[in-house]
C-alpha cells in the first residue's frame, strides 16, 4: 500500500499586468543626496574649464556627465520588474465501491440487488459526476479483498453492461490504507463510499479510519449503507460448504466421503444433492430443507476398485434467483493405493510395548492391524494365535511375534509362517522373556527364516544399553526417523537407553544389524526368499513416549520398519518415480509441499546415476512452473503457494542422460478460496456509520445517497498560491553599455571640442 502521493492538475492563472518596483541598497534618502551631489559635481565640472564655451555645449556635456551619474545612482536604487502568477492545485476525490460478492443480494431499495441499486445511483447522478471531474482530480475504485482503479463505475456509460461482481471477501482496512497513503498530505475533497459494510477479514478497519484524520491527512469518509441489516425474505442461497474426502485411500477398502449442504430459504423445498466419482454417480439423495438457514450433513461409503488419481465432485442444483450459483458445487482429490497391510500382531504378556506398537500402527493409514494379547492359554489356543480365514489371509503381509514362547504354536502353523515369509510375507519377533532362545524358537522350523542364531541359554542383557546407528543402519530405511539421513541419525542419540535386550548366539551371514544396544544387537534384518525377517531384542520402546515424550519418532520407527517388511511403501515398488504432496486440498494463500521419491528398479538399473528429474506444475492446461528438483535416485521436495484457485497438476518425469524417459508419475491437488461473502447475507450498516464518523465524514442511507454528492461538491476544490517573478533591471547588460555610452559620448565631445 506505501504509494507516492500522486500527481494532481495544476493551472497556471497570470495575475494582471507586471508591476515595476525597486530593492535599493541603501535608504532613499541617502540615494537623493547622492543624485543631487553627482548632478553638483558634474556642473562645477564645467565650470572650471580653462576653454570658454558656448552655453549649449556646456549643457550638453553636463548633461551626459550627469545622466552617467544618475545611472550609477539608478542602479543603486535596484528597480526590479515584478511578474505575478496563481497556481492553482485540484483536491483529489475519491469515490469507491464495494465489487464483492455480497453485493450482489437483492435487499437495496426498489427490489433491485445491491450492485444494481449502486448502478442507479450514478446514472441518476451524472451531472453531480461531471461537476465532480471538473473541479477535483477523481479516482474511481473498486474493492473486495483488495482495491484496484477502475475507468467507469457501475451505472455509468461504458459499464452499462458490467459483470455482476465476484469478488470472494471484503477487506475495508486495505481500502482505507491505500487511501492514506495515496492521499497523505494532498488536498482531498473526501471519499464517497458505497458497501454493505460486510468487512470479513481478521483485520480492524477503525485504526485505519482514524489515520485518514491524522494531522498530515483530511480525508473525510461519505458513506452510502447498501443492504439491510437483515436477511431479505426472498433471499436463496444453496452452497455445498464441505466436502470431506481422505486424501488415501486403499482398493476394495471402505472409505466415507463426507458433504454439508447449508442452505438459507425462505421457504422449505426439497433439493437433489449428488455425489460423483470421476464422473460417475455413486449417491443421489434428496435432502429436505427447511426454511430458514440450515446445515445438512450427508455421510457416503464407497470402495475404490481402481489405483490412482481420482476426483469426487458434490453438486446441488442452482435455484431460480440465487445469490451465488458458483458454490453450489464442490471439488476435492483423493488417491487410491494398492490394498491395506494386513499386520497379525500377537502378544503373550501384559506389557506397555502392547499397547504403545497398537498406537504406532493403528493409525497409520496404510495398516490393517489385528491386535491379539493372549496372555494366558485361556486368552487362545494355537489355533487362534496365527490368521487362518481367508479374508484374513488375503491381506496379511506381517506377522509380529511378541513374548510367546513357540510351544503355545502348533508346528505346522509355524512351517506355514516359514513358508508364508519364503512367499513374500514378512515376519518380525520383539523381545520379552519368552521367546528367541529362552521360548525355544531355535527349535522351529521358523529359525530357518530369522535372522539370527539362537540358543536356549542365551539369556538376556540388563542395564541402560545405549542405542547406536550400525554404518548400514544410518542410510536403511527400516531405521528413519526422519527423510533427512542426518536428521535421522540425530534423532536416534536423543532416544533413552534401552533397560534391556535379549541376548542372541549370533548373526547370521546373509543379515545385518541395523541397530545396537550397547554392544548387543537391537535391529537385525535379513532378505528370506521373496520376504523378510527382522528380529528387534529391546521390549521398551514405550518409553519414547511416556518417559521422554517422543510420540513422533516412536511412530515412525515402527511405521518405517512394517513399511521395509513388506515392500510396501506407498509408492509402488515398480516404478522409478512416485510423487506426493502433504495434502490434496488447499485455501489459496496455504502452501503445499510436493515431494518426488526416486528409487531404483530393475527395468532402471544402471540409468539413475545422472538421470534428470524435471517437475513441473500446471492448472488449466497451461504449464505454470517448470524446474529440475535433482538428479538421480533420492528424495527431492519443494514448496509452492498456488496463485489462484483451481486444480492443479503436478507431475515428475525422470530422463537419463540419453534423454530416454525412465519413469513418470504425477497427482492433481485442489485450491479452493474460502468463500466468507455468504457465510452471512446481513449488511454491516453500523460499521459504516462509525467508519464515517471517525474519519470527520457523514453517513446516509440508500435513499438519500444523492446528498453525500453534495457533500462532495461543497468541499474545499483545493488550494492555490500566488508566486511573484522579479527581473532585476539594474542587473541587465544594458545598463552598462549606457553607462559606457555616456561616458564615452562625453568624452569624444569634450575631444573634438579641444578639451582634452
Amino acid at each position: 500500500m506505501d504509494k507516492a502521493a500522486p500527481e494532481t492538475a495544476v493551472a497556471i492563472e497570470p495575475k494582471g499586468p507586471p508591476e515595476f518596483g525597486f530593492e535599493p541598497f541603501v535608504p532613499w534618502y541617502l540615494l537623493a543626496a547622492l543624485a543631487v551631489l553627482a548632478c553638483y559635481a558634474a556642473l562645477k565640472s564645467y565650470t572650471r574649464s580653462t576653454r570658454p564655451l558656448v552655453a549649449p555645449r556646456r549643457l550638453l556635456l553636463w548633461s551626459l556627465r550627469a545622466a552617467a551619474a544618475l545611472t550609477v545612482v539608478l542602479c543603486l536604487s535596484r528597480p526590479v520588474l515584478v511578474q505575478a502568477t496563481t497556481l492553482r492545485e485540484r483536491g483529489l476525490c475519491y469515490i469507491a465501491v464495494d465489487a464483492s460478492s455480497s453485493m450482489n443480494l437483492r435487499d437495496a431499495p426498489g427490489g433491485k440487488t445491491r450492485w444494481e441499486y449502486a448502478g442507479k445511483l450514478f446514472a441518476e447522478r451524472q451531472a453531480e459526476l461531471a461537476e465532480l471531474s471538473q473541479r477535483f482530480e477523481v479516482r474511481r475504485l473498486l474493492f473486495d479483498a483488495a482495491p484496484r482503479e477502475t475507468a467507469r463505475l457501475p451505472g455509468e456509460e461504458a459499464a452499462a453492461g458490467a459483470a455482476r461482481p465476484t469478488g470472494q471477501a471484503t477487506d475495508l482496512a486495505a481500502l482505507l490504507e491505500r487511501l492514506s497513503a495515496e492521499a497523505g498530505g494532498t488536498p482531498c475533497a473526501g471519499v464517497l463510499l458505497l458497501s454493505d459494510g460486510r468487512h470479513n477479514v481478521p483485520r480492524d478497519p477503525v485504526p485505519a479510519a482514524r489515520a485518514l484524520q491524522s494531522p498530515t491527512n483530511r480525508i473525510p469518509i461519505f458513506a452510502i449503507g447498501l443492504g439491510a441489516e437483515t436477511p431479505p425474505a426472498d433471499y436463496r442461497e444453496l452452497q455445498i460448504k464441505l466436502l470431506e474426502v481422505p486424501e488415501r485411500a486403499f482398493v476394495r477398502s471402505q472409505m466415507l466421503i463426507r458433504a454439508e449442504v447449508e442452505s438459507h430459504l425462505p421457504e422449505a423445498r426439497e433439493v437433489p444433492l449428488t455425489i460423483q466419482i470421476d464422473d460417475e454417480t455413486i449417491e443421489t439423495r434428496t435432502l429436505k430443507l427447511p426454511a430458514g438457514r440450515h446445515v445438512e450433513r450427508v455421510e457416503v461409503s464407497h470402495r475404490p476398485t481402481e489405483l490412482g488419481m481420482h476426483r469426487a465432485i458434490a453438486f446441488v442444483p442452482v435455484l431460480q434467483g440465487e445469490t451465488n450459483p458458483n458454490n453450489n458445487r464442490r471439488v476435492a482429490y483423493f488417491r487410491v493405493f494398492r490394498a491395506r497391510l494386513g499386520v497379525w500382531y500377537v502378544e503373550g504378556a501384559i506389557r506397555k510395548e502392547f499397547g504403545a506398537i497398537r498406537s504406532a500402527l493403528e493409525t497409520a493409514p496404510n495398516v490393517a492391524l489385528y491386535a491379539h494379547n493372549a496372555f494366558t492359554l485361556r486368552g487362545g489356543g494355537p489355533d487362534a494365535l496365527l490368521p487362518t480365514k481367508e479374508e484374513d489371509l488375503r491381506e496379511l503381509r506381517l506377522v509380529i511375534l511378541g513374548d510367546l514362547p513357540a510351544q503355545r504354536f502348533r508346528p505346522d502353523g509355524l512351517k506355514r509362517l516359514e513358508k508364508f515369509v519364503e512367499d513374500g510375507g514378512a515376519v518380525l519377533m520383539i523381545g520379552g522373556i519368552q521367546n528367541f532362545g529362552l521360548g525355544g524358537w531355535h527349535r522351529t522350523a521358523l529359525a530357518d527364516a530369522l535372522p539370527v542364531e539362537m540358543a536356549w541359554n542365551d539369556g538376556s542383557q540388563e542395564g541402560d544399553l545405549a542405542l547406536t546407528l550400525s554404518p548400514d543402519g544410518r542410510e536403511h530405511p527400516a531405521t528413519r526417523l526422519a527423510d533427512d539421513v542426518e536428521e535421522s541419525a540425530r534423532i536416534w542419540t536423543k532416544l533413552p537407553p534401552m533397560p534391556g535386550v535379549n541376548a542372541v548366539s549370533g548373526i547370521k551371514p546373509a543379515a545385518k544389524v541395523l541397530a545396537r544396544a550397547d554392544a548387543k544387537a537391537l535391529l537385525v534384518v535379513q532378505e528370506y526368499g521373496q520376504g523378510r525377517c527382522a528380529v528387534f531384542t529391546g521390549d521398551a520402546t514405550w518409553q519414547w513416549v511416556l518417559k521422554a515424550g517422543l510420540d513422533d519418532p516412536h511412530k515412525r520407527f515402527w511405521r518405517s520398519l512394517v513399511t521395509w517388511l513388506t515392500r510396501s511403501e506407498y509408492r509402488d515398488s515398480d516404478k522409478v518415480v512416485f510423487v506426493e504432496t502433504d495434502r490434496l486440498h488447499l485455501l489459496l494463500g496455504e502452501e503445499a509441499e510436493l515431494s518426488a521419491h526416486v528409487q531404483e528398479t530393475a527395468a532402471a538399473k544402471g540409468d539413475l546415476d545422472r538421470a534428470q528429474v524435471i517437475a513441473t506444475l500446471s492448472s488449466g492446461g497451461e504449464v505454470k512452473r517448470r524446474w529440475e528438483m535433482g538428479r538421480g535416485a533420492g528424495s527431492f521436495k519443494t514448496r509452492s503457494s498456488p496463485p489462484q484457485p483451481g486444480a492443479y497438476t503436478f507431475k515428475v518425469e525422470v530422463h537419463s542422460l540419453d534423454d530416454r524417459k525412465l519413469g513418470e508419475d504425477e497427482l492433481t491437488f485442489q485450491v479452493d478460496v474460502h468463500d466468507v461473502e455468504h457465510d452471512t447475507p446481513e449488511a454491516n450498516l453500523r460499521l459504516l456509520q462509525r467508519v464515517a464518523e471517525i474519519s470527520g465524514g457523514a453517513y446516509f442511507e440508500a435513499e438519500h445517497g444523492g446528498d453525500a454528492f453534495k457533500n462532495l461538491l461543497d468541499a474545499p476544490e483545493g488550494f492555490s498560491k500566488t508566486v511573484k517573478e522579479a527581473t532585476e533591471l539594474w542587473n541587465h547588460w544594458s545598463v552598462f553599455v549606457l553607462f559606457v555610452a555616456l561616458l564615452a559620448a562625453e568624452w569624444l565631445l569634450r575631444k573634438k571640442w579641444g578639451l582634452v
